[in-house]
């Protein structure tokens, strides 16, 4: 993830506020490594600050663009206004989309990602690009 990908989702989180942000992360898959390469805004339909819920319709237009474009989706983002770690229902949803989870915790402002893998939660280590390419 770039430096500008960073504070593009730090904005979303912070123009929903005080209701979580959330966003699609479409990109590549590269073995273990994920590439984020594009974020797709999206409006938390719930209007909550514990929960939140993206438009079908705008999952499916993700998904018709990332087949379009060669990529696919590669996570899901949103914002906690508690310590960065998955609710009870993020873990329900996990369960059904077996992507990497990206949350931000708008309390301290720091990423954690996860992923759900063999009926386990596992962290997913956030690589920093130095660059914006």
């Amino acid at each position: 993830m770039t430096r500008s990908q960073s504070r593009r989702l730090e904005d979303i989180a912070r123009e929903n506020h005080p209701f979580e942000g959330c966003a699609l992360l479409l990109g590549s898959v590269n073995e273990d490594v994920v590439e984020v390469t594009d974020i797709i805004p999206a409006e938390n339909r719930e209007r909550s600050t514990v929960t939140f819920q993206i438009d079908p319709k705008t999952v499916y237009e993700a998904y018709q663009r990332a087949d379009q474009e060669g990529k696919e989706v590669v996570g899901v983002f949103h914002s906690h206004p508690a310590p960065p770690r998955p609710s009870p229902i993020d873990i329900q949803y996990m369960q059904v989309n077996q992507i990497v989870w990206l949350i931000l915790s708008t309390t301290t402002n720091s990423f954690e990602a996860y992923q759900l893998h063999n009926e386990t939660i596992r962290p997913v280590k956030i690589l920093r690009k130095n660059t914006d390419t």
